[in-house]
């Protein structure tokens, strides 16, 4: 398991961003278990009652339905994070333009995403950590 990279003076930003983007897909994975559960509980609550008013059906309807939509973008987005995670914890050249490109979604997501956001511009925008990350230069 020899490393035979040399270290630059941000791997250890490069490694703790890495685990920062861990601790953001289990955020975001149980954000889309919890969507999940209240899909199935709209559609529990309106066959519950006997006698619900005409349309219950329908709008518990699209209501799961949009929460299982919201659920699986939230699970696409764990998994794509743990993945940019792993490709930094590597120091993958694919983990760095992974990154930078999710942090711009994230950038919208108040208030930890844009902390992320910004912590992973501010480290994978420097030149050491592109020659770290690409091998350039």
């Amino acid at each position: 398991m020899g490393d035979t990279r040399r270290r630059g003076r941000l791997d250890g930003h490069i490694e703790f961003l890495g685990h920062l983007y861990f601790i953001w897909a289990w955020f975001n994975a149980l954000i889309a278990a919890g969507m999940a559960c209240f899909a199935v509980s709209a559609v529990l609550l309106a066959r519950a009652t006997a006698d619900a008013p005409p349309g219950t059906d329908i709008a518990a309807g699209v209501t799961a339905g949009g929460l299982l939509a919201l659920a699986a973008a939230a699970a696409v987005w764990a998994g794509v994070h743990w993945w940019t995670g792993r490709a930094l914890h590597r120091f993958d050249r694919n983990g760095r333009l992974a990154a930078l490109a999710l942090s711009i979604g994230d950038s919208f997501l108040l208030p930890l995403g844009t902390v992320l956001a910004g912590y992973a511009l501010w480290v994978l925008l420097q030149e050491d950590a592109r020659r770290t990350l690409v091998g350039e230069g």
